[in-house]
């Protein structure tokens, strides 16, 4: 294993440089240290970090710590490799403090634990009223936690089960189940949905038997019904919702059941649970879109917007963008012809993309919207800048560099971009078969289009009528709009 690829290297190369100080005083402190001191080989890697020279390696390090010693000698070798085991210990201990530290949620838990340990029954009801403060002020940005609020009613049990108040005792176990039963029944739709979600995407059955069993014996209505008139019912009501609607692949409709549920009830919501909603219904709109090959994204372009005015396109300020919901912001406006409105998008939330990310994404948004302004030739600059490993970049860039050779009647790249594309698809195995279907489709009729718009034969207008059938037939198909409008615009006599 090279020396870079160890534990602790790769532990300490996600430091940043403030916590590479906090960690400095960490070790100087003598209520941490224990064993042999590892400060002189973290002073040492220090001076390496991040680790990216090839000069770096564990000779190197060892001769920071130990000049003018023999790195080939054995003893010496196991000398700086115990001290790297007492600095990677004390790595985690660091790690998992700082983490104490940063959770004023479990901080206040341990505290109150530890009051009760220590009998200080009098401190107990003011320490406990900042401790459901503190947890009511993280639900805003951290998502409903029943889990929390389970253990801190019990803990509240506990004391008054010392104090000898047996009927706030009964009160308080009483309200724990409650948050234990709204947190497994949350938990378990979710993971009932994400199981659900492996099997019809990625033909994973990993762990669905036993959901299934647990679902057949439990009548959900009545589950739903015991937990009417409680913040949570909104939650597992949005969830088995959402996990009905894939579970009947989209035959009934609980997905609209499902958006009514969080629009009403999105107001009391922090932005955490609000992000994970709209996860949801974006993703299953999607999937109903593309199998029931609905003709507008309407309704998908105001959840978007929706979205946005929320903020709810990432869990804090501080986090990125995700790359897809980017790109279905983009696709959807070039769908419905929004023009201006993504021009905006691309300008205003661009910088909020990872860096590495949004030079690409960037240049392939204005590609597509600079196609549908008619600027063919900017728009086949700036996807030629493009490079991109993720699968649905690369479909995206190879469908719209197709549109582009049509437009500018370039065969040779066509029938290249086209194969280049049928061997994408057909090669990747994470692509569901409706979707390898429908890219099939796509390239069978831009085929056939290209052909007729070249050469321009005396049966055209038999043929493109033929065509039109055939597209009016077909349930399962990319870029249908985009083929009809080269349709009309034959048929017209247009191009």
């Amino acid at each position: 294993m090279d020396y870079k690829d160890t534990k602790l290297l790769v532990f300490l190369s996600t430091f940043s440089k403030d916590e590479l100080s906090e960690f400095e005083k960490f070790l100087e402190s003598p209520y941490f240290k224990k064993g042999r001191d590892p400060l002189p080989l973290f002073k040492a890697l220090k001076k390496f970090h991040p680790f990216e020279s090839d000069k770096f390696n564990e000779e190197s390090v060892f001769k920071e710590i130990y000049p003018g010693q023999n790195f080939e000698d054995k003893n010496s070798k196991n000398t700086l490799r115990s001290l790297s085991s007492y600095l990677l210990k004390s790595v985690e201990d660091f790690l998992y403090i700082s983490r104490l530290r940063d959770n004023k949620v479990l901080r206040n838990r341990t505290l109150l634990t530890e009051i009760l340990e220590r009998n200080l029954t009098k401190q107990f009801e003011q320490y406990m009223k900042s401790a459901i403060e503190e947890q009511e002020s993280e639900e805003i940005i951290s998502g409903v936690n029943n889990l929390e609020k389970y253990h801190l009613e019990g803990i509240n049990a506990r004391y008054y089960s010392t104090i000898l108040d047996m009927e706030k005792y009964f009160a308080h176990i009483s309200k724990s189940v409650e948050h234990i039963s709204s947190h497994f029944w949350i938990d378990f739709i979710n993971t009932a949905k994400s199981v659900l979600i492996a099997k019809n995407n990625f033909h994973l059955s990993e762990g669905k038997e036993f959901i299934d069993k647990i679902l057949d014996a439990t009548n959900m209505e009545n589950i739903l019904k015991i937990h009417e008139g409680s913040p949570n019912h909104a939650h597992i009501s949005f969830h088995y919702q959402i996990y009905r609607h894939l579970e009947s692949h989209g035959k009934e409709d609980n997905y609209e059941t499902a958006k009514q549920i969080f629009f009403q009830s999105k107001a009391g919501m922090g932005r955490h649970d609000k992000v994970y909603h709209y996860s949801d219904l974006i993703n299953i709109f999607q999937m109903r879109m593309t199998k029931e090959g609905l003709d507008s994204k309407r309704e998908l372009f105001n959840l978007i917007n929706a979205c946005l005015e929320d903020k709810a396109y990432k869990l804090s300020d501080d986090d990125f963008m995700h790359p897809l919901f980017y790109r279905n912001a983009i696709l959807c406006a070039d769908y419905l012809k929004e023009t201006e409105w993504a021009y905006s998008f691309i300008d205003n939330y661009s910088s909020e993309l990872k860096p590495e990310l949004r030079e690409n994404l960037q240049l392939y948004s204005r590609a597509l919207i600079d196609y549908a302004a008619g600027n063919f030739e900017d728009s086949l600059l700036n996807i030629s800048k493009v490079k991109y490993n993720l699968v649905e970049f690369k479909t995206d860039i190879k469908i719209l560099m197709m549109r582009i050779f049509y437009e500018l009647e370039l065969l040779d790249q066509a029938d290249s971009t086209i194969d280049s594309l049928r061997h994408l698809v057909r090669s990747t195995e994470n692509l569901d078969n409706d979707y390898k279907k429908a890219f099939s489709n796509y390239i069978k009729f831009y085929t056939r289009l290209l052909k007729l718009k070249i050469d321009e034969p005396k049966n055209r207008s038999e043929e493109l009528n033929f065509i039109s059938e055939e597209i009016r037939q077909e349930k399962i198909l990319l870029q249908r709009i985009w083929l009809n409008e080269k349709l009309e615009e034959m048929a017209s006599g247009e191009n």
